[in-house]
């Protein structure tokens, strides 16, 4: 676990973001899933994703830098305790590899909207 984190803020560390912006974002979701609110924290989840996406369209921010948001949720998530749905996991995975991104193997942003638009009209009709 220790070795985990030290990856993390070492990959924040070589970002341009500051890490108290990665980690202001994130935090709040990460105390949801402790208090095990799930359907908060994966609709939370979601908006980020979308801002993130647009940030990159609009080259606002990296993607690069973008990655480093779903790094921290992938590290911080684990996803044999917590239920999260397939298409939350599918979301964090995809934003996983944004530093990939303009490569065959790198992040999708349309299948990225596509999944958190998904998770957040779900909870609409619900």
């Amino acid at each position: 676990m220790f070795n985990i984190i030290q990856k993390v803020l070492r990959a924040i560390g070589r970002s341009k973001l500051q890490h108290r912006e990665v980690r202001r974002a994130i935090k709040p979701i990460i105390k949801l899933l402790e208090a095990y609110e799930i359907k908060k924290a994966e609709i939370e989840i979601a908006k980020i994703a979308i801002d993130i996406c647009v940030r990159v369209e609009n080259k606002t921010i990296t993607p690069r830098d973008a990655d480093l948001y779903f790094t921290f949720l992938f590290d911080a998530i684990d996803f044999h305790d917590i239920p999260l749905r397939q298409e939350v996991k599918e979301l964090i995975l995809e934003g996983n590899v944004l530093h990939d991104f303009g490569t065959e193997f790198g992040a999708n942003l349309d299948r990225m909207k596509n999944l958190a638009t998904k998770i957040l009209r779900e909870e609409i009709t619900v």
